[in-house]
């Protein structure tokens, strides 16, 4: 039986690991940490409850912290691109973004419906590490021309089976189609799919 000090590196990721009281990895994450440290495309399937967020999100953030940010005139260019189908869960995984990076110094830029234009504009004006989106939201902000996501190393399509269900397809080909073409990708599909898949 494996612990995460064997699956991670990072010291502020595994610090904010065992604060949390993770000791054993799940069968998910003891999958899927390897090959996304290693850079491969990874698409995983898991019931809820099993630790799919944390497979991908515990890793991303030991990446970023060994890529250095790059920053213009106090705009931090978002390196991780994350896409959910709904603003809930959206929302929840910007929260939970924030709480495994606690100790990692990354900014999470949330973009989606519901939000104070103002605020949000003022945020995504500083950028982030990570953009936490919606992608009919993303997709309307990029035609404005008001993020940047031309240095996107890491894409995320959260709930993946939920977002073609939900009719985001013409959406996702259109934010794909402007990312650079050395990101890799990391899929992650709904409860329903993974027991179809288990």
């Amino acid at each position: 039986m494996s612990h995460f000090g064997q699956l991670l590196d990072d010291e502020n990721v595994l610090k904010r690991v065992a604060k949390l009281g993770y000791h054993t990895p799940t069968p998910i994450q003891e999958a899927a940490i390897p090959h996304i440290l290693e850079g491969d495309n990874v698409m995983g399937a898991a019931p809820t409850g099993t630790g799919k967020t944390a497979a991908f999100m515990l890793p991303v953030l030991q990446l970023l912290g060994q890529h250095p940010r790059r920053e213009e005139e106090s705009y931090t260019f978002p390196r991780v691109l994350l896409i959910a189908p709904t603003r809930e869960l959206a929302q929840q995984l910007a929260a939970n973004f924030r709480d495994y990076g606690r100790n990692c110094g990354n900014r999470v830029l949330l973009l989606c419906g519901g939000q104070n234009p103002r605020d949000q504009f003022e945020k995504m004006a500083r950028g982030g590490d990570i953009v936490v989106a919606t992608p009919g939201r993303l997709y309307e902000l990029m035609t404005q021309k008001r993020v940047d996501l031309t240095q996107i190393q890491c894409l995320i399509l959260d709930e993946a089976d939920r977002l073609l269900d939900l009719g985001f397809a013409e959406d996702l080909q259109r934010i794909v189609r402007r990312l650079p073409e050395s990101r890799r990708s990391e899929e992650h599909t709904s409860e329903l799919q993974s027991h179809a898949a288990s």
